[in-house]
Formats: C-alpha cells, structure tokens, sequence
C-alpha cells in the first residue's frame, strides 16, 4: 500500500494491472515519490481515514498480460509456448488474483479502479489527463486479447478467478 502525497488516497498495485505506467505518472505528478512501487499490501500502512484504491484488471486481460510477460522473463523458456499451453501449465495458478494475494486485507479497499477505467479515474481523481495505452514492446502471439480464448480456456479463468469475480465488478460480457 502506497500513500499518496495528496493526503487523500492510498493506492494497492497488483501485479500486471499497469502499475509501472500509474506509478510513473503519479510520480510524474508529485502524488509519490518514487517510480517502482511494490504490489504488497502491508495494513501497517493502512489508514482508514483516506480512500484506499486497488488498481484492478479484467481477468481475461490480465492473464494475457501475465503471458506477454513471462515471454520476457523466461524468454528462452517461453520461446515457443502458446497461451493455451500457459494456461494448461503450473505457471497460470503461479500468479495468484486478488483474493488469493491480498485475503482478507482486500475487504478494507474502498474502491476498486478498473484498468479499462483508468483514463477517467485519473482525470476526476488527480486532475491528471493522459492516456494509458497498454502497448506491450513484445505482444506475444498474433492474438487480439478476445480472440486467444476458447471455450477451455475461458472456464479456466473463470474457475481461478471466481472468488475475485463475486467481490470486483468486472465487464466479462466480451468473454462469456
């Protein structure tokens, strides 16, 4: 958890939900005072008093981004592995969602910001008009994020994610 500089909110930064690009431009715009957050919730931190924010991603999006990612990291590894296959292997339940990291600490969230929301929030809650753009240096395969699902792949995400999907309002009306 993360307070801001403004004395208002204080941000949670799951991995693979933009957190480099939000944290930049808060940065950018003197709400933090460091560019590389890290994703840990410590209640230490946490302060009733202000608005406490999780930056959160649409499952089915967010496992995309976690594959484009591990294209990176294990590069050699991951050369010629599919999403279907990333999906079908130990590294999906590898990364855990948002229940699963942050238990019971996700209770005391105020407001969930979804990252297909960003734009918006950032301009009502900061002031700040920029666009995120999600543009990955290595895309990973020639799927559009939709079109990489089957039917299979779809129940999986929702089987890992469907502790996530009773308490986060996501728009899943593109997959299911």
């Amino acid at each position: 958890m993360h307070k801001l500089n403004n004395g208002i909110h204080a941000c949670v930064f799951p991995t693979r939900c933009g957190t480099r690009w939000i944290a930049q431009t808060l940065f950018d715009n003197n709400l933090i005072d460091y560019t590389a957050p890290n994703h840990e919730f410590d209640i230490n931190q946490y302060d009733k008093n202000l608005q406490n924010i999780m930056f959160v991603r649409n499952p089915f999006t967010r496992e995309r981004s976690i594959y484009r990612w591990y294209k990176v990291i294990k590069e050699k590894e991951y050369k010629d592995i599919t999403f279907e296959e990333f999906v079908n292997s130990d590294d999906f339940e590898y990364e855990p969602t948002y229940m699963q990291k942050y238990q019971d600490k996700i209770k005391l969230i105020d407001k969930f910001v979804h990252l297909e929301m960003l734009d918006n929030f950032m301009k009502r809650a900061f002031n700040i008009n920029k666009i995120y753009i999600g543009d990955y240096h290595i895309p990973g395969d020639d799927n559009n994020d939709r079109d990489a699902y089957n039917d299979q792949l779809i129940e999986k995400v929702l089987i890992k994610y469907k502790e996530d999907i009773k308490l986060i309002d996501f728009d899943l009306t593109s997959y299911i």
